[in-house]
């Protein structure tokens, strides 16, 4: 991972192999991030993804294996119980141009990931919704 600040955050790229979800959790504890808005394109292969199903208050998860464009992903970091939460949700494109989206649980850089990280000055914090079984924004 290589990154830059700037004025209102960061700037990130991922190299290749680079666990996204893990990376993105470590670098915000390393930095000290409070909170901040996630968005971001590139390259990834073997993406987990999910969708939520309200009725049974649970995850869907499909594996996508291979090689896929980010065409768009955009997220928050915040806290729960004094750890990084990256809740970020994607779409991905494959070489037949079919878009999926959902979710992001994890997923690996396949060539690079650009990130912007549009840092806040307060914590966002995340307590649990017993009558969905999240873990929802403290507002």
């Amino acid at each position: 991972m290589r990154h830059k600040k700037i004025s209102w955050g960061y700037l990130i790229r991922l190299e290749g192999n680079e666990e996204l979800i893990g990376a993105l959790q470590s670098f915000a504890k390393g930095q000290s991030i409070k909170g901040a808005l996630i968005s971001g394109i590139g390259t990834i292969y073997d993406a987990e993804l999910g969708f939520y199903e309200r009725e049974k208050r649970e995850y869907i998860k499909k594996l996508f294996p291979g090689d896929y464009e980010v065409v768009s992903l955009s997220g928050n970091i915040s806290y729960f119980e004094e750890k990084p939460v990256i809740h970020c949700h994607i779409t991905i494109s494959g070489k037949d141009f079919i878009s999926y989206s959902g979710h992001l649980f994890s997923a690996k850089t396949a060539a690079t990931m650009e990130i912007f990280l549009h840092t806040l000055e307060e914590k966002l914090n995340r307590e649990f919704d017993p009558s969905h079984r999240l873990n929802l924004l403290s507002l």
